[in-house]
């Protein structure tokens, strides 16, 4: 009985994480050593063509397990054989509310509380969805709680389930992207402060305001940084590739005599900004708060200037994080060393914030997991 006990608690030493995108996968293999502290195992990186997911639904299972397959075999500086990983959603296909109930439901009728909630304010049949909730946080004059509810289509969840199980890989956990990346980018003594998080994606751009280590606002603009190149492109009457070089390269430096970005950055992302901007002004208003800092990753955000752009314009410090120096990840292949210096280590931001998960003395409870719960009839 005793070694069952343990048996249970028992702490992985190793987590492997996948971050998909329309067009790519990454995946961290983590290894907590004896002494605490954090090594890079495996990683790696593959590109997956078109038609294979789109808006983050999985159109070909059969060609994205193959893919799958031949990045577990790529991986450096060694391939691995995971048996089971731990996976997020992008915010796209996810439904996120804060419903206020009374603190004293609890168990069952906390969760048909939930389930009656979401039915009324999701468009979504709820048989049809995976879903997880939470305490955010208690408010003693009121005596209700905050309960942080996060679904996502079956259909959805189920084809990422099925891919991997296809080659023999079980998916414990599925996270969502923001709470991923505000694991990897809050560094440990900033726990406790307001925080927005903004994902500069290829498709979208997701702004995540992260308040004592919770989800408290969480909302998506549908323009990234691919509008932008294409607009670039079509201006300035150049490839899409070599607007992208030019949009990441020479960016908003205003120090170059004619930068040709500049006014049609203005025209397409400026008002986005300002967007983020009322979003930012309406939460402290509401909250009686005061965003402390804004982290920007994803690929977009590697374009020159845009940090200072951002902060000039809304008006807060803007910061880009690195979540490996954050948790001191060492890398102890050369081989790693040198893969790792061609590619931008933002980039990793939410395969490191899934590994790190799955190393947490509890990775099923200790935050949410959209396999949790699944869509049922509620008799009403």
């Amino acid at each position: 009985m005793a070694l069952n006990f343990f048996q249970f608690f028992k702490q992985d030493k190793v987590s492997v994480g996948v971050d998909i995108s329309d067009k790519s996968i990454k995946v961290l293999s983590l290894n907590r050593q004896n002494n605490g502290k954090l090594s890079a195992e495996a990683f790696g990186y593959i590109s997956i063509g078109e038609g294979v997911i789109e808006n983050g639904r999985i159109l070909d299972i059969e060609k994205f397990s193959s893919a799958l397959k031949e990045i577990f075999e790529k991986t450096q500086p060694k391939p691995i054989t995971p048996k089971k990983i731990f996976l997020a959603v992008p915010e796209s296909k996810t439904f996120i509310n804060i419903y206020k109930v009374s603190a004293d439901l609890m168990g069952k009728d906390l969760e048909n509380k939930i389930r009656t909630l979401a039915a009324e304010s999701i468009p979504f049949n709820p048989n049809d969805l995976y879903f997880d909730f939470k305490e955010i946080y208690y408010d003693k004059k009121t005596k209700r709680k905050g309960i942080l509810y996060i679904a996502s289509p079956k259909e959805t969840i189920e084809r990422y389930l099925n891919s991997f199980y296809k080659i023999g890989v079980k998916t414990v956990i599925v996270d969502i992207e923001s709470a991923s990346l505000a694991r990897a980018l809050i560094k440990k003594e900033n726990k406790q402060e307001s925080i927005l998080i903004l994902d500069m994606g290829a498709r979208t751009t997701n702004m995540s305001i992260i308040d004592k280590g919770e989800i408290r606002l969480s909302a998506s603009f549908p323009f990234g940084g691919n509008h932008l190149t294409k607009a670039i492109a079509t201006n300035l009457k150049l490839s899409f590739e070599e607007a992208d070089r030019m949009k990441i390269t020479l960016g908003l430096n205003e120090k170059v005599g004619d930068n040709k970005i500049l006014p049609i950055f203005n025209s397409f992302c400026l008002p986005i900004i300002d967007e983020i901007k009322k979003e930012i002004e309406h939460y402290q208003t509401i909250n009686q708060c005061k965003i402390k800092a804004i982290i920007i990753c994803g690929g977009s955000s590697l374009m020159a200037g845009i940090d200072a752009c951002i902060e000039k314009r809304i008006g807060i410090q803007v910061q880009r994080a690195n979540p490996w120096t954050n948790w001191k990840i060492e890398i102890n292949s050369e081989s790693g060393k040198i893969y790792l210096r061609k590619e931008a280590p933002i980039l990793y931001a939410v395969v490191i914030g899934l590994a790190l998960r799955g190393l947490e003395k509890d990775p099923h409870h200790v935050n949410i997991n959209l396999v949790n719960f699944k869509g049922r009839s509620l008799g009403l």
